[in-house]
């Protein structure tokens, strides 16, 4: 991905100089000096790189930090979130196609990374949207769920398919059919049906929508 931005750069604006941030980096000689950041205004750095090198990337200000595949500081526990949360930057940008994937605790993750306080706080925040311990997992009040598609409005620029079709390659589909040996299919079997029994249990306990995940 770092390279992939390379690549995004010397495309689009060819003349912006970069600085990717690489492993050598543990040196901290092979680290950039402030003059040669100056020189080079875009850093390039993976989410590893980024909590290893806590020390330097905190301890400096920036201009405009990019999180590009969100999802990876979707969890608001996590150390790379943390770090990314402390960066001192006056912009802070968040590029997902998955803001939300198991609950909606992983929204306001990246919300109030970008643009803190907006959503209040996390504990507030997960009374209304988070899961109900005692029933299994409950959708949220829809009339909660249409407040904060309102009050997010202004923060998030979504790309709908319908948008970027025109911008797509044309599909190409290849079908490869393999069959499996017995020892695969004997496998499958025994996994399908202990996996169905378990989704049963499961839909009859909570219904359909509290078996989504499982």
């Amino acid at each position: 991905l770092a390279h992939n931005w390379i690549q995004e750069i010397e495309r689009f604006c060819s003349d912006q100089r970069y600085w990717l941030f690489e492993p050598t980096a543990k040196n901290k000689k092979n680290r950039p000096s402030p003059w040669e950041l100056a020189e080079s205004p875009i850093v390039i750095v993976t989410y590893g790189l980024l909590v290893q090198h806590e020390d330097y990337f905190v301890q400096r200000p920036w201009y405009v930090s990019v999180f590009d595949e969100g999802q990876n500081i979707k969890n608001i526990r996590t150390e790379r979130r943390r770090v990314c949360k402390e960066l001192d930057c006056q912009h802070k940008i968040a590029l997902t196609g998955t803001p939300m994937e198991n609950h909606f605790g992983e929204f306001f993750s990246l919300v109030d990374l970008c643009v803190p306080g907006a959503l209040g706080e996390y504990k507030n925040f997960m009374a209304l949207f988070g899961p109900n311990s005692q029933s299994g997992v409950l959708p949220p009040n829809l009339e909660d769920v249409k407040l904060l598609k309102e009050k997010t409005k202004p923060l998030v620029l979504r790309r709908t398919k319908d948008l970027v079709l025109s911008e797509l390659p044309r599909k190409t589909e290849s079908v490869v059919k393999l069959d499996f040996n017995k020892p695969q299919r004997e496998l499958y079997k025994k996994l399908a049906l202990s996996w169905n029994q378990q989704i049963s249990k499961t839909i009859g306990e909570r219904g359909e929508s509290g078996a989504q995940l499982q």
